[in-house]
C-alpha cells in the first residue's frame, strides 16, 4: 500500500473529482454511496479510511482537503476524541503538541493513578501529583489525601491547556 504522506496533488485531484463530503454529517460518498472503512491505528485509536489511487487516506484528511482546498498543514485533531466523527465542526488542524493535549488517556493504564507518586512515611502514605510538559516536570505539594493529589494533577493539566479527555481517571469513566 503506497503512502500518501507526501499528500500528492494527483491524489487530491482524484479525490476532488470522485468524492463528495458533507460537513454536517462528516460522511464521504462516491457515486452516492457512503464510503470509509474503520481502521485501528497504532495505539488502538479508531479512524475511518478510504482507498484511492492505491493509497490509504484518512477520511478526516479528505474532509479537510475538500472543505479548505488543501491538505492540512499539521495534524487533524478530533475535538471530541471520537476518531470516526468527521463532521467539520469536530476537526481542527493543529501541531502535534496541541493535538496531544486533547488525547484520551490510554484505556488500560499501567498504574492505578498516572502522575501520582506514593511515598510511605511515618504518618502513612504521602501522595504527590506531577505532570511532564515539554520536557519539564511540574510537581504539586505533597498531601496525605489521594483525592486531593488527583485534583492537583487535573488542575495542573488544565493550567497547561490539556482537555477533560486527557484528565479523566478510571473511577470517572
Amino acid at each position: 500500500m503506497r503512502s500518501y504522506k507526501k499528500k500528492s496533488e494527483s491524489i487530491a485531484v482524484e479525490l476532488r473529482k470522485t468524492i463528495s463530503y458533507c460537513p454536517d454529517t462528516g460522511i464521504c460518498k462516491r457515486n452516492g454511496q457512503q464510503i470509509g472503512k474503520l481502521h485501528v491505528h497504532t495505539g488502538g485509536w479508531l479512524y475511518s479510511v478510504i482507498y484511492i489511487c492505491g493509497c490509504r487516506v484518512w477520511v478526516h484528511h479528505v474532509a479537510w482537503l475538500l472543505s479548505f482546498g488543501s491538505w492540512p498543514q499539521h495534524e487533524i485533531d478530533h475535538i471530541n476524541g471520537n476518531g470516526t466523527d468527521n463532521r467539520l465542526l469536530n476537526l481542527r488542524d493543529v501541531p502535534h503538541a496541541i493535538n496531544m493535549k486533547n488525547k484520551k488517556r490510554y484505556r488500560k493504564p499501567s498504574v492505578k493513578h498516572p502522575g501520582i507518586s506514593i511515598r510511605i512515611t511515618e504518618r502513612g502514605e504521602a501522595y504527590r501529583a506531577q505532570v511532564g510538559i515539554n520536557g519539564k516536570t511540574y510537581r504539586a505539594k505533597t498531601t496525605y489525601d489521594l483525592q486531593q493529589a488527583i485534583a492537583d494533577r487535573v488542575a495542573m493539566l488544565h493550567q497547561h491547556g490539556y482537555s477533560e479527555l486527557h484528565t479523566c481517571h478510571e473511577e470517572n469513566q
